[in-house]
């Protein structure tokens, strides 16, 4: 049954349509509802798993309604309209490339120059565009090899379209997390629109804008509806949280022009509290029994420990060592961050691109003997036809050899497995000690491959990695960013510090929309704690 709301944007024969859907308002069931009225569209969303869901919760399967993030989209587009070859490079690729271009540099300036790149990316601009040279060199590198990162996509894939006026014309243009949309994505967006047959249906809640840092423009709403006269419709009705929850929201939000949200449930067991408590380590310690008394009684489904910053987490882990409650950390190392895990997926990159020369150098770094100024001075061509002697000329000589066997075999987990027993993937500081740890990651990385070639595994593990699952566990701690769209039973949310909400250079509207989406995750209790002075955001309430 959809409510009123609902049922007024669904019913609309208005061509543009803007929803704001405040947090637990049925966002993407009206979102649904919409989809099942058409019969062409595309609907974009930030994640695969949003992606997924849509897809998943359509009534009827129509061929002609596609579901897909924004660069699952934009890779699609490249693999069919660039007339060369493209290789993705993700994070880690990216910041190698600057490090090639700036040796000298340390890994926190990287991480800086990357930023600046991404968010000028972000902007749409090119670096002829700026006068960042450090842009330039990292373009003209790029350009060289075939590489793409993440932030170019949008801007490569608006190209190649306004080249080809006839390709990818849809009925409608459906925008999930609207919000969250840089200007090189808008700019996308709209040449899609343009080209659209009927017109336009974006949503999202300006009270949940999380990633100005990023790029996404803080005034995305108002440029659409100046554009295209937008119908603005808005879903207040909340259906995740109880009463207590959903009037602390509304006042934690300092978005005082939209509708508040009304709360669906007014029944009783309404737990909601506030504590402030002489120090953070008398705070972990009080949260945490907290956190073991819910554990203790099973009544609860989830808990999860939300922080602004990854450092917080770290401060709050060491409780659990030594209990019976396993906590399940959202934001810790990743996957694809392992040593023996990169080098096998650059083995794999090469196998799949020959010429991809960044992972080659990554390649041949696994096999003793080689080091860096050898393996940047060579290609994996001059390895398979060798003919050097001495010790250079042996070590090329094995890596050649390496990649004839591995590159004759079209199986991700029997590749990994030849790479694992001759590289000594597996082992640890000793030699002749296997790393049980170690050798779990590789088998993982060879069954993930399951029924894909080298090259849609290369495909899906690029696509992948700026959208790391969550699992799902009793006790979640995670930073809120990555809790962003889920919902839990019981939400802690310690350290709500002045200095801490905003943070110190933080954007004040951004740092309010981050822990008003920390609330809203709550479903049945919520739990707010600080030591010293209570942020701005929650000072003075009475719950």
């Amino acid at each position: 049954m959809l409510t009123l709301e609902q049922s007024e944007v669904i019913n609309s024969i208005a061509p543009h349509r803007c929803i704001i859907a405040g947090a637990g308002t049925g966002k993407t069931t009206t979102l649904i509802q919409a989809l099942n009225t058409i019969d062409s569209a595309i609907a974009f969303s930030f994640t695969n798993n949003a992606a997924h869901e849509i897809k998943e919760r359509l009534e009827i399967y129509k061929s002609n309604i596609t579901s897909s993030t924004i660069h699952s989209f934009c890779w699609d587009v490249i693999k069919e309209l660039s007339p060369n070859t493209v290789i993705i490079k993700d994070d880690s690729g990216q910041k190698n490339i600057i490090k090639s271009i700036l040796p000298s540099v340390k890994r926190e300036e990287i991480k800086d120059f990357q930023k600046q790149i991404n968010l000028l990316k972000a902007k749409g601009l090119r670096a002829v565009d700026t006068d960042n040279h450090t842009y330039e060199s990292y373009e003209n590198q790029c350009n060289q090899y075939g590489y793409i990162d993440f932030a170019e996509m949008a801007m490569l894939a608006y190209d190649l379209l306004s080249q080809h006026p006839e390709e990818r014309k849809y009925d409608y243009i459906f925008v999930d997390e609207f919000q969250d949309t840089d200007a090189a994505q808008y700019r996308l967006i709209k040449l899609l629109i343009d080209r659209s047959v009927k017109g336009s249906f974006v949503v999202g809640d300006p009270r949940q804008a999380i990633y100005g840092w990023r790029g996404a423009e803080s005034n995305i709403f108002d440029q659409h509806q100046k554009n295209y006269s937008t119908a603005v419709f808005e879903l207040t009705t909340n259906f995740r949280s109880t009463a207590a929850i959903v009037n602390l929201a509304n006042q934690v939000t300092i978005h005082k022009k939209l509708k508040p949200l009304v709360p669906f449930f007014t029944g009783p067991c309404q737990v909601i509290k506030i504590s402030k408590y002489g120090d953070e380590r008398l705070e972990t310690k009080i949260t945490f029994s907290n956190i073991r008394e819910l554990v203790n009684k099973g009544e609860l489904e989830n808990i999860a420990v939300l922080f602004r910053k990854n450092s917080d987490i770290r401060k709050f882990e060491y409780q659990f060592y030594g209990s019976c409650i396993t906590p399940n950390v959202w934001g810790g190392f990743k996957f694809t961050d392992y040593r023996e895990i990169k080098a096998a997926l650059a083995w794999l990159r090469i196998i799949d691109n020959p010429e991809d020369q960044e992972s080659f150098v990554k390649a041949a770094l696994t096999v003793k003997g080689m080091g860096e100024k050898g393996a940047n001075g060579i290609t994996i061509y001059d390895c398979v036809t060798s003919a050097n002697k001495g010790r250079k000329g042996a070590v090329m000589k094995e890596i050649g050899m390496l990649y004839q066997t591995v590159a004759n075999i079209d199986n991700v987990a029997n590749v990994v497995n030849v790479l694992t027993e001759v590289l000594n993937l597996a082992h640890g500081d000793s030699i002749n000690a296997i790393d049980t740890e170690r050798l779990s990651r590789l088998k993982t990385l060879g069954g993930l491959g399951h029924g894909k070639t080298i090259s849609e595994f290369v495909e899906m593990m690029a696509m992948q990695s700026t959208d790391q699952k969550q699992s799902k566990g009793k006790v979640i701690l995670s930073t809120i960013h990555k809790a962003k769209g889920l919902e839990f039973d019981v939400v802690f949310i310690p350290f709500a510090e002045k200095e801490g909400y905003p943070l110190p250079g933080g954007d004040y509207t951004e740092e309010n929309n981050i822990f008003y989406v920390a609330t809203t995750r709550a479903k049945k209790k919520l739990f707010i704690s600080y030591s010293n002075e209570a942020t701005d955001f929650i000072d003075g309430m009475n719950v």
